[in-house]
């Protein structure tokens, strides 16, 4: 509701009439911005509030900023228990982890586990549990209300005392400790190194190797792996690799069973030294970031992502051959290969026809041939070769 319609509302449930008394204007003012036009919450904190002294009012907002009135998450809780099984999955996951994320990223997320997050999350809005936003590179994220998020998380503490016996755990100190009954991790606003040990999320044995059929991403920056598995794993869902600042990780694994990964990052992963042949069978991959990792030396010798649209190298102190491009790849809009050991180009390299960005600053060019595989280059708005002894 709109501020004016909202103030009105809570007036009604708080002073039986359409207007504020003038003494507690700025307090009601304030109830309107808390429960950012709810009205069902509006009605509850009205009717609590009613017929209240000043200072109880003061009171009662300054509790309402730690812990809200389980009166309004009860009230809240109609629209929840209105909705079916899977919207209410749908829900509580978003509520729980997702909050402020990517639309399309939580979509892949949801569907890899099984559910309709396309429907269900239209039905969330239309119920007004959830909103769409535009951030600021025009992409679309999902939202709720600092109320909704609390009366998610609350049905998830519902369910036991006992964090071992919780579905989702997202906070660091819960995540440590582990549960039995788990059915999704994601740890949200975490100062400081979350240890994850298996042991403690098995119901009987650990699993040797654990089922990764619906696996989506995996993000573990500053992680100290050192490698992500051994040998071909099938992961037919897994889209999104970033393991960026993991200092300890030496090698990547073998790709071949994850044939739809389309982002590969691993910046200043500074151990690293050898990013596995498979990688460049992969034709579906978007982005690879592999900037700073400057003990890098050994990249696959061909790529043949034709959706390639960034690979970047930068930093790359030790890297002196490109891989070969596939004849497809006119897609690739950045490559960026500053500061490496890079001699010269490949041959295939014509075949980036979609260059609009090329950045060899600071290579090893000791002559101006270079300029021989420029000749279909014609997209290209950005050419740094500065720092070339070719051009110095």
């Amino acid at each position: 509701m709109k501020e004016d319609e909202s103030l009105q509302l809570f007036s009604n449930k708080a002073f039986d009439k359409n207007h504020p008394e003038d003494d507690y204007l700025e307090l009601s003012k304030f109830v309107v911005e808390y429960t950012g036009g709810l009205p069902l919450a509006l009605d509850i904190l009205g009717t609590f509030l009613y017929r209240r002294s000043m200072a109880e009012w003061t009171d009662a907002l300054d509790r309402l900023k730690q812990n809200p009135d389980d009166k309004i998450l009860q009230v809240l809780e109609i629209s929840y228990d209105g909705l079916n099984e899977e919207e209410k999955t749908v829900f509580l996951d978003i509520a729980c982890f997702f909050r402020g994320w990517k639309k399309d990223e939580v979509t892949q997320i949801l569907e890899s586990c099984d559910l309709h997050p396309t429907i269900g999350i239209k039905v969330l809005i239309e119920k007004t549990l959830l909103v769409e936003m535009e951030d600021h590179l025009g992409g679309c994220i999902l939202e709720m209300h600092d109320l909704l998020q609390q009366l998610g998380r609350h049905i998830i503490g519902r369910e036991s005392n006992n964090v071992h016996e919780r579905s989702r755990l997202w906070l660091s100190e819960d995540i440590e400790q582990g549960s039995q009954e788990i059915k999704a991790i994601v740890p949200v606003g975490t100062q400081y190194p979350v240890e994850v040990h298996k042991e403690a999320f098995s119901k009987d044995l650990p699993l040797e190797t654990p089922s990764l059929d619906k696996l989506v991403a995996i993000k573990m920056t500053h992680s100290k792996i050192k490698r992500l598995w051994n040998g071909v794993l099938s992961m037919k869902k897994l889209k999104h690799i970033d393991l960026s600042h993991s200092r300890d990780l030496n090698e990547t694994p073998d790709f071949s069973g994850a044939p739809n990964l389309e982002y590969l990052i691993l910046v200043r992963c500074s151990s690293l030294v050898r990013v596995h042949p498979s990688l460049g069978e992969l034709k579906k991959l978007v982005r690879v970031n592999l900037s700073d990792c400057y003990r890098l030396q050994y990249l696959p010798r061909k790529l043949k992502a034709e959706s390639l649209i960034e690979l970047n190298l930068s930093w790359c102190f030790e890297v002196a051959v490109l891989p070969e491009f596939g004849k497809g790849m006119k897609s690739l809009s950045l490559l960026d290969a500053s500061s490496a050991s890079v001699t010269r180009l490949p041959e295939s390299f014509r075949h980036l026809t979609g260059l609009k960005e090329l950045n060899l600053s600071h290579c090893n060019f000791r002559d101006e041939s270079i300029f021989d595989h420029f000749g279909n280059l014609s997209s290209l708005v950005i050419l740094d070769l500065g720092g070339n002894s070719a051009f110095v």
